[in-house]
């Protein structure tokens, strides 16, 4: 049977968990549903033919049936939104004769895939239920409590899921902030089965890169916002427990570059979304990316320290050390900012925002909101790139502000470029998209190059003249800036010969 989920998922902990229990779910009028163990087995082939396609196939014991659930890709953006299709079975292996109407059609017609098909992970859960009714929406509530295993290792799982039966999505959030004080949940962007491969997988958690992202292009420009609002908030996600548990500098880094391409996206659309909810969302997201600035500058200038040898070891090993502890104090702040009630509620409050905010009701509004995004990317990328080449004239000749400036511009329409990337819908396009986007590329990497040797030198400044141990007056620095906007200026007249990848309006 083919159903749409559509839900909001909330990470919580013991103590939160255990304080949905006792009070809030009362003062929301929860009904109670109920309480049950289940126990699911998710297949997939040896070289992962499922998970490549973003789907999941999962066999689950409930109440002694035997429920196969193919869930499809996620189309959602903060709220998790997929087809699934869901039948009774007698064995303990799929059976994939009753998938011929979904995704894995294809598939099931080879009649080897269902002999590859093994276990690679299980869950172990504890499920407790509720209901709550209102005049506008129904929502199922579901509190997941357990474990995962894949071989010997095992990691636990805590998480409550509120399934939209009848209603609009601005509902779902009108239940998550009545749940709860600010801060006793965080968003999850995780699927159980995304977890259970990565546990699987064997391998020590990493930094991770914005995925891609395909729109199509007669998506209207308002679901697309959403859209990229909902994976910018995956990108920092996944990369926020790394900075909190392993102080990584490369998660740092990942983090920030998920919140400058969300910065982008709200000036990228920012004349279909203005509305009085705008401004907050703003300044929380800027101090939060001050905050993360603050510890990624001294990882750069630390990093620069350790790599180059221009200096005695003993003025060397003083100012690392000096460095490396106000490094220590700035992820201090950083993991307290990500820890605040203030910075949980924002990350809710984004995406209820992006999925239902004031900005989508408004009728002046209203055939922005509605336009292709064929016809919207095009006036908008566009329009970035005029500003760029206007700019961009004499770039080693302007001041480091002007440079820093132009830099931020590049960013913004390389994130255009990459949100965008599904308007090249031919073999030719695709060719021109690759050159615009590494002109883009190359241009920022040289500018960033330049602009974190000024930081270094505006880090070092701060510090005590015999702990900077002659650093600041050693003629490398100079050098390589002026190495870098070299390459940086080749990189601008490429990127100014580069042709448009979409098509003009």
């Amino acid at each position: 049977m083919e159903a749409r989920e559509r839900e909001l998922k909330l990470e919580l902990d013991a103590a939160a968990a255990r304080d949905l229990r006792e009070r809030r779910l009362k003062r929301v009028g929860a009904e109670a549903g109920g309480r049950q163990a289940l126990s699911a087995t998710y297949f997939d082939t040896k070289k992962r033919a499922l998970q490549k396609r973003g789907l999941s196939l999962r066999l689950r014991t409930e109440d002694g049936r035997r429920i196969q659930t193919l869930k499809g890709p996620n189309e959602g953006g903060g709220l998790f939104d997929r087809l699934e299709w869901s039948i009774e079975v007698s064995g303990d292996v799929p059976d994939l004769s009753g998938l011929a109407a979904t995704p894995l059609q294809d598939l099931v017609s080879d009649e080897r895939l269902q002999r590859r098909l093994r276990p690679v992970f299980t869950t172990e859960v504890e499920r407790t239920t509720w209901r709550v009714r209102s005049e506008t929406a129904e929502i199922e509530l579901a509190l997941d409590e357990g474990t995962l295993r894949a071989g010997d290792d095992t990691q636990t799982l805590a998480e409550l899921e509120l399934e939209l039966k009848t209603g609009s999505p601005a509902d779902l959030f009108k239940l998550a902030r009545a749940l709860g004080p600010a801060g006793a949940f965080r968003i999850g962007v995780r699927t159980k089965a995304e977890r259970g491969y990565a546990l699987a997988a064997g391998a020590a958690p990493v930094a991770v890169k914005a995925e891609p992202l395909t729109l199509p292009p007669s998506m209207a420009a308002a679901d697309a916002f959403r859209a990229i609002v909902g994976r910018c908030v995956r990108h920092f996600r996944l990369n926020e427990p790394l900075v909190i548990e392993a102080r990584s500098a490369e998660a740092l880094h990942q983090a920030r570059v998920a919140l400058r391409r969300l910065r982008s996206a709200l000036s990228l659309f920012k004349d279909i979304i203005a509305d009085d909810e705008i401004d907050k969302i703003k300044a929380g997201l800027r101090r939060i990316w001050r905050r993360l600035g603050e510890a990624r500058d001294l990882d750069v200038v630390l990093a620069d320290l350790e790599a180059e040898r221009r200096t005695a070891e003993a003025g060397r090993a003083e100012l690392i050390e000096r460095l490396g502890r106000d490094r220590d104090a700035a992820y201090d702040r950083v993991v307290a900012t990500l820890g605040e009630g203030r910075f949980r509620r924002l990350m809710l409050d984004l995406v209820a925002w992006s999925e239902s905010g004031s900005w989508r009701e408004d009728p002046q509004r209203q055939a922005a909101r509605e336009e292709p995004l064929e016809t919207f990317a095009a006036e908008v990328l566009a329009r970035r790139r005029r500003k760029i080449r206007k700019r961009g004239r004499d770039l080693a000749k302007l001041d480091v502000a002007a440079q820093h400036r132009i830099r931020i511009e590049a960013k913004k329409l390389r994130y255009a470029t990459e949100f965008f990337a599904s308007l090249a819908a031919t073999k030719k396009a695709r060719e021109r998209h690759r050159a615009f986007l590494k002109s883009l590329e190359d241009l920022q990497e040289h500018l960033g190059r330049a602009n974190d040797l000024a930081t270094g030198e505006r880090v070092a400044s701060r510090l005590p003249e015999e702990a900077f141990a002659g650093l600041a007056a050693a003629p490398e620095p100079a050098r390589a800036r002026d190495t870098a906007l070299a390459a940086a200026s080749a990189a601008f007249h490429d990127f100014a010969r580069a042709k448009r990848f979409w098509r003009t309006v």
